[in-house]
């Protein structure tokens, strides 16, 4: 099983992706499905006014893209066509108003507690309402409660990630759908997998200090290229 986390084209220089004509709407919506359990917006949803991101001015409008927050999930009519079937399987498409096209908010509910975390790297931090997960070094997953996911967030840190996998991914790439990049987190039959979140060589380094930090080993300093992913 593959796993990949989705990444924002436009972030890239890829794609042209959208942005709410009013800023404060996508924060407050960002906000209110930022929470540790999914939520419907079905039966009070108003459509948010979306125009084209001023980034990339000379790139096409993606079928994907991020409405200036990463839990905000953005599609075109284009890309509702070629996956929506399933798609509202695993969450609601949201009508949004725009003159550039028509487009849909998807707002994930399919929250699956699918990190193994005997096996992971990740970074706890202390906060009011408890242990909050503020990053992760390395992933892993229980492949188990993953059966059957076409797309899915986690309960953890506000919901901010979106995973799908190899089922998405091949389908947008058969429907030539534009404006995500799909970043490989994990392969549970290739040990030598690599994580796409990092160029390589930092990569080797996370994996070497992963190891090193489970069997009590030391470790030679980070190489000093900074990460660039997905070039």
């Amino acid at each position: 099983m593959k796993i990949y986390k989705i990444m924002d084209a436009n972030l890239y220089g890829q794609a042209r992706g959208l942005m709410a004509r009013d800023p404060e709407q996508a924060s407050r919506l960002s906000r209110e499905v930022g929470r540790n359990e999914p939520i419907e917006l079905a039966g009070r949803w108003e459509p948010i006014e979306v125009v084209p991101s001023p980034h990339n001015p000379g790139k096409p409008l993606g079928d994907f893209s991020f409405l200036g927050a990463e839990n905000l999930l953005v599609m075109s009519w284009r890309a509702v066509e070629a996956l929506g079937g399933e798609l509202r399987a695993h969450g609601e498409l949201l009508p949004l108003r725009s003159t550039a096209g028509e487009f849909y908010f998807f707002n994930v509910l399919r929250d699956v507690d699918a990190m193994d975390f005997d096996r992971s790297e990740v970074k706890w931090i202390s906060g009011p309402k408890g242990r909050f997960l503020s990053r992760v070094y390395v992933y892993a997953f229980r492949p188990e409660r993953l059966e059957g996911v076409l797309v899915f967030t986690m309960p953890y840190h506000g919901r901010q990630d979106h995973f799908v996998g190899e089922a998405f991914k091949e389908r947008a790439e058969r429907a030539g759908l534009q404006g995500f990049l799909f970043a490989l987190v994990w392969d549970s039959e290739d040990a030598g997998y690599w994580d796409q979140r990092y160029e390589r060589e930092q990569w080797e380094h996370v994996k070497r200090l992963h190891h090193a930090e489970r069997f009590g080993l030391r470790v030679s300093p980070a190489p000093t290229a900074p990460a660039a992913p997905l070039e």
